[in-house]
């Protein structure tokens, strides 16, 4: 999992020019590992745990997460892709 999220990590950093610097997260398990706690503090990365499956918390991240796919919809639509 770990380096899965050093990927994301590296891939967002270089597509937006910008640093992160707050991962907020449910409690999951596989996000409360030594490790992965290690390397947001290395990275300075603050680390922000929710409790899990709490929609209030999710709530803005899915409200963005649909006006993106909207935005995406409406230009593959535009380009006659789908």
């Amino acid at each position: 999992m770990l380096n899965k999220f050093k990927e994301f990590k590296n891939f967002v950093e270089n597509q937006s020019e910008c640093k992160l610097k707050c991962l907020r997260i449910d409690k999951g398990r596989k996000y409360i590992l030594h490790d992965f706690n290690v390397y947001c503090k290395e990275n300075g990365i603050m680390h922000q745990l929710t409790m899990p499956q709490t929609l209030q918390h999710n709530e803005v991240s899915e409200r963005k997460n649909g006006s993106i796919m909207n935005m995406v919809r409406c230009m593959l639509k535009k380009k006659e892709i789908i």
